[in-house]
Formats: structure tokens, C-alpha cells, sequence
């Protein structure tokens, strides 16, 4: 999943970083040159997939302006300068952050001015973990019967401090300690 442009994302089964090459964000957001060949006008979007080796992308892209990710309302990105850092606020009480785009971006992509919506940062850091996912978590192994205590920095295969089996954590435990972050838009704006 992908919340902005960044050379590294975390796998939400694994939590490995996976790399992102700066020439594939190019594929990416090009697909917003076809707008006008397939007839998509400010407010439209499309749905298309990028396969690049072991990656598969599906992208919505159009010309549609930055919306608040609590109601849905326009926001009024024009009221933002190119390169300025901060948040876009909504009448509703609710911002996106919005930042200059990233130099290795720029070098690929030079007619990008400004991102919307997309933490900061280099590795994107998804929703905030409820206090109950970040609590230690107790498992009983499958060979001994001893209690482990399972955290949210365990990896999904842990060796048991009783008996040295290697026990590989169920889905509903893995889930509980990394929620399932849900997908968000980013928006990119370009020079006319």
C-alpha cells in the first residue's frame, strides 16, 4: 500500500520494506497523461493496475482536487503554495498534511509541486495502533504448554523460551498486534 511517494513501503503481512525505485513512481503517476485521450475531466478518476516484477499496483487517478479524508469535502488546495509544509484543514474540523514534493521525485517527475494527503517521512506509518494491539498478548505453544508473551515487536515465527520450537503466530494473533490499515489517497499537484 502506498500513502504517498516514497522509495520504501512496509508489507502489511510481512512488515518488511519492500524498495520502491524512484523511475517506477514515474509509471505511477503518468497514467494522468492519458486524462485527456480517454476523456477524463476534473472530478472523473479511473482505475488502472501497474505490474513492475513482484509489485502489482491498482491506481485511481484523475484531476480531481484533494478531499477531506473525515467527510469527503473539497479542500481548498489553491490556497496552499508550492513547497509549503503543514496541514490543509476542512470545515469539519479535519486536515490532510501536505508537503513539497520529494527532490528524488522531482529528478523523475519535474512538473510535480506539491503532495497532499501523504504522511512525512520516508516510510509511511499507516493509522495509529489502538492501546489495545500495542498490550502484550499471551499464547500458549503448541509443543510445551508454556505461556509466551507475544508483543506487538514479535515476528511472526518465535522461538519458544521453554522448549526451542519455532512457533509461527496465527493469523488472528497477527492481525490483533497489526491491525489492517485501510488504504488512503494522496494527491499530486502538477505546473500547468
Amino acid at each position: 500500500m502506498l500513502e504517498g511517494p516514497n522509495l520504501q513501503v512496509q508489507c502489511q503481512a510481512c512488515h518488511s520494506l519492500l524498495e520502491v525505485e524512484a523511475a517506477l513512481w514515474k509509471s505511477i503517476l503518468g497514467f494522468r497523461n492519458f486524462a485527456a485521450e480517454l476523456g477524463i475531466v476534473p472530478g472523473k478518476t479511473r482505475g488502472s493496475s501497474l505490474t513492475s516484477g513482484e509489485f502489482k499496483f491498482l491506481i485511481r487517478w484523475g484531476p480531481e482536487a484533494p478531499s477531506c479524508a473525515a467527510c469527503g469535502a473539497v479542500l481548498q488546495a489553491d490556497s496552499v503554495p508550492s513547497g509549503a509544509a503543514g496541514t490543509l484543514s476542512c470545515v469539519c474540523g479535519s486536515s490532510i498534511p501536505t508537503s513539497a514534493v520529494p527532490a528524488w521525485l522531482t529528478a523523475v517527475e519535474p512538473l510535480a509541486l506539491q503532495v497532499f494527503g501523504a504522511p512525512s517521512g520516508a516510510i509511511p506509518t499507516g493509522e495509529t495502533l489502538k492501546t489495545d494491539a500495542l498490550r502484550p498478548v499471551l499464547f500458549t505453544c503448541p509443543q510445551c504448554g508454556a505461556n509466551l508473551k507475544v508483543t506487538g515487536d514479535a515476528q511472526r515465527v518465535l522461538t519458544c523460551n521453554y522448549c526451542d520450537t519455532d512457533v509461527y503466530l496465527p493469523d488472528a494473533l497477527w492481525r490483533k498486534l497489526h491491525p489492517v490499515r485501510k488504504r488512503s489517497s494522496f494527491w499530486v499537484r502538477y505546473a500547468p
